[in-house]
């Protein structure tokens, strides 16, 4: 680009204004840029399409969708997704499964590749209605992690429900990658929540609150009533101790057997002596 530009100046510069010489210099300048810069944005390309659910018809060149692994726990799932393309006969999933495995695909002689790029996302009304939910990306190894506390956020800020208010979960464009039964996940959760509240672990007020219909909700009713006596006891005898104020037991616990006996301490500690 110099060696053109310096060429350029020494053929007809000395004839030319200097305003003259600056438009040549900058027309030097693309000259040479055209021959070794190169493009100065890189070129558009269109977004390949994602894969379909078999045996929908197949869009663009995404292919097939397929599953290479699978788990969906309580507080979400994992997925493993591959393309599959080129194949001998459409694939199709094994009697009682509803996605595509790798399996199957290899059966039919696919080409399988992870696919990286948008997966979608649907959840189902009590009604049979669909409702589009922002679709996730996978990453280089086709890896995809959907966690059930995110999409019940963007229930709650999209239209105002939560997410036990629907009753299955779509992956993938025609759910290639499964449709999920939630009221089932909802069952499998509380008996997870239930176990742990066995275990000493967990908030037995929380589980009524989630799982009013639950086989144990009433024992375990029975369990939050009593571990609120014990915390109510335990801060009873704080006060006897001078470690808890009585008006910060009245605060803390609305409802107590305990509130007439720390109502009088209160009492008896405002009067002063004559």
């Amino acid at each position: 680009m110099v060696e053109v530009r310096e060429r350029l100046l020494e053929s007809g510069g000395a004839h030319l204004r200097s305003g003259d010489r600056s438009v040549i210099v900058r027309l030097a300048w693309l000259a040479a840029c055209v021959l070794a810069c190169g493009p100065s944005r890189p070129p558009v390309v269109a977004p390949r399409s994602e894969p379909q659910a078999a045996p929908a018809p197949k869009i663009g060149r995404a292919g097939w969708g397929v599953i290479e692994y699978r788990e969906v726990g309580i507080t979400g799932a994992t997925f493993t997704l591959e393309s599959a393309r080129a194949c001998s006969e459409v694939p199709a999933p094994a009697a009682g499964r509803d996605v595509v495995l790798d399996s199957d695909a290899e059966r039919m002689r696919c080409r399988l590749r992870p696919w990286h790029g948008r997966v979608s996302l649907a959840v189902r009304h009590t009604d049979g209605a669909w409702t589009e939910l922002a679709p996730l990306q996978s990453d280089r190894e086709g890896r995809l992690r959907i966690r059930f506390a995110e999409l019940e956020r963007e229930l709650r800020d999209t239209s105002g429900r939560p997410l036990a208010q629907f009753v299955a979960l779509r992956v993938g464009q025609g759910g290639w990658g499964g449709t999920y039964d939630l009221a089932r996940l909802r069952e499998l959760q509380a008996d997870v929540h239930a176990s742990w509240i066995g275990r000493g672990r967990g908030v037995p007020a929380l589980f009524g609150v989630l799982h009013p219909t639950h086989s144990r909700a009433g024992s375990i009713a029975e369990l939050a009533v009593e571990a609120r006596l014990a915390r109510q006891e335990q801060d009873f005898a704080a006060i006897e101790r001078g470690e808890l104020a009585p008006e910060a037991f009245l605060d803390r616990h609305v409802w107590s057997p305990l509130r007439v006996r720390v109502a009088a301490m209160l009492s008896r500690a405002s009067v002063t002596p004559e």
